[in-house]
């Protein structure tokens, strides 16, 4: 049940501490109305050391220590590369899905404004200007916008051959370059699909696993 306005409490973020964070990247479709077509998204794991809520706590009997991460998936900055990552985004809410495990609740973060600096090789430096949705789960807290910066380094590459739950309902034109709809591809399809999407001379021999699972590592003089 949501609280009133009355009695919602800050969530301490000022007691909040980054333990690491990291980048990844992966290549999403939808090929259900409305279809949008293959693209390079971007997710953001921010692992938080384990906080006691003290005098926040809410409700004694749930959860009054918070050891979640704050997961930014799905992200579209309009980029394809990992050498494009430093710059400014500003992102529009449906370009993203965030999430905040607070109270048992999973609550959504939308990011705002994402400055990245290179600090060499495939580290770089982020400054996120994020929107915490604490009232929508009725967690007790009120909702805030907060900036963090911390640093974070690009893991790489993956990409999963989707098992969708309708496969004769689903479409894909055919300038996609989508081998199937079903999950059955062969390894060279997989390769050449992810390959007419992303530069892959930028990473370290990919890894195919089952003939539906694909990961790379970032080459650091690519």
């Amino acid at each position: 049940m949501q609280k009133s306005m009355a009695k919602l409490k800050r969530f301490p973020f000022s007691r909040l501490t980054i333990k690491e964070a990291s980048i990844r990247a992966t290549l999403m479709y939808n090929p259900y109305p409305p279809r949008t077509v293959p693209k390079v998204r971007w997710s953001i794991g921010i692992q938080t050391h384990p906080m006691e809520l003290k005098e926040a706590t809410i409700d004694p009997d749930l959860e009054t220590v918070v050891d979640s991460p704050i997961t930014l998936e799905q992200l579209d900055l309009d980029i394809a590369s990992w050498h494009d990552l430093a710059g400014t985004f500003a992102l529009s809410v449906d370009s993203q899905d965030g999430t905040f495990c607070v109270s048992t609740a999973h609550n959504p973060v939308h990011v705002e404004k994402l400055i990245m600096t290179s600090e060499g090789g495939t580290r770089f430096n982020v400054d996120a200007t994020m929107r915490f949705y604490f009232e929508l789960e009725g967690t007790g807290f009120r909702d805030e916008v907060i900036r963090l910066s911390f640093p974070a380094k690009y893991e790489g590459f993956t990409f999963c051959v989707p098992d969708w739950s309708e496969p004769s309902k689903a479409k894909c034109p055919a300038r996609w370059g989508v081998p199937s709809n079903k999950p059955e591809w062969t390894d060279k399809q997989l390769l050449g699909f992810v390959q007419r999407y992303i530069d892959l001379s930028q990473y370290e021999r990919p890894k195919i696993k089952s003939h539906k699972y694909l990961s790379a590592i970032p080459k650091t003089n690519a």
